[in-house]
């Protein structure tokens, strides 16, 4: 990569991410005013909380992956069920954002203008697949932000500063999965609704990873599928080998999606 294409890729990105700062300031502010409003109100809560995990329905809890943290005068844990949930929002919040910084400029021909200035391609994938990084690190960096003010102002010995970040670390990768899946799409295919699409890869691995769960021993393997389930808040604190292994298989997966994503959005035609 030569100085020029270095200097266009800074541009298109800070450019890309300076036309959505509404909107990643917006998310930014609701993903920790979310876990600011949760956590703040920890020691007076966690009473409440176990009396209403204690009347939901079983399978009510494990659809959104609560009943493995039914010990909810644990900070962390407490936080990581939070967390596990919110994670459907910031997944859905990575694939429409980074599928849209390619599907939007075709949506309202601004493509057109983009493509006649002297950058290549490759230039303007790379710099829309930055941005779409940045925004989806600072919604997670949010979380986890918010998630430490209030652990050191409530959270007492059972606040664990590692865990916390151990918890947004792991489980936050499965917002980066999606981003390289819909962004991939949107690179790939012009005539598909990539963030419709995106979203609802996210709410499809969800509803797969939860029916792994549900059917346990007799079909088992249907949750490897879903990073939701194989990176949850419960197997990012324990890390043992068996999540080690699946996080390495979606980051493989995941850089495999981008690479697909470049290639195809470099030799299909643009619908202007």
């Amino acid at each position: 990569m030569n100085n020029s294409a270095f200097k266009n890729i800074c541009r298109l990105s800070l450019f890309e991410i300076k036309i959505s700062k509404k909107t990643i300031i917006g998310w930014c502010i609701a993903i920790f005013s979310i876990v600011f409003m949760y956590m703040i109100l920890f020691s007076s809560m966690k009473e409440m909380a176990e009396i209403k995990l204690q009347s939901m329905p079983e399978e009510m809890l494990s659809f959104f992956g609560m009943q493995e943290f039914s010990d909810m005068g644990n900070y962390v844990t407490y936080f990581g069920m939070i967390f596990n949930i919110l994670m459907i929002a910031i997944s859905i919040f990575a694939a429409t954002y980074s599928a849209n910084t390619v599907y939007r400029e075709e949506k309202r021909k601004t493509i057109e203008l983009l493509y006649s200035l002297n950058v290549s391609r490759g230039e303007i994938y790379i710099s829309k697949l930055i941005a779409s990084f940045i925004a989806v690190t600072v919604v997670l960096l949010s979380a986890l932000v918010s998630s430490v003010i209030c652990g050191y102002a409530v959270g007492g010995e059972s606040f664990v500063l590692l865990d916390c970040m151990s918890i947004v670390g792991i489980t936050g990768f499965t917002a980066y999965f999606f981003f390289a899946f819909s962004i991939m799409t949107a690179g790939a295919l012009s005539s598909v609704n990539a963030p419709v699409t995106g979203s609802m890869a996210v709410l499809v691995f969800y509803c797969v990873g939860y029916l792994g769960t549900l059917l346990e021993e007799k079909a088992e393997w249907i949750k490897y599928i879903s990073p939701f389930e194989m990176l949850s808040p419960k197997n990012a604190l324990a890390f043992e080998n068996e999540t080690a292994v699946s996080m390495c298989v979606y980051l493989a997966v995941a850089v495999l999606f981008v690479i697909i994503g470049g290639v195809l959005y470099k030799r299909r035609d643009f619908k202007i």
